[in-house]
């Protein structure tokens, strides 16, 4: 997402919405999107839900090994 907002001159927001435009929604509703998103990036997230709260927890960080 960064290269492609530094190639075509986009502000943060802007690259944002563009990604964010480019991703199928799961019928099951948003957490379940953004958890399938997450798990693409390999960042292995779980949800944790209580009543109409949800919690991700995201157990890897795939840019751990470049920090």
């Amino acid at each position: 997402m960064l290269a492609e907002a530094v190639r075509h001159g986009l502000g943060a927001r802007e690259a944002g919405r563009s990604a964010g435009e480019r991703i199928t929604t799961v019928a099951a509703g948003g957490v379940a999107t953004l958890c399938r998103e997450a798990e693409r990036l390999g960042f292995r997230p779980s949800v944790r839900t209580r009543g109409e709260t949800h919690e991700i927890v995201l157990h890897e960080c795939p840019f751990a090994e470049l920090a």
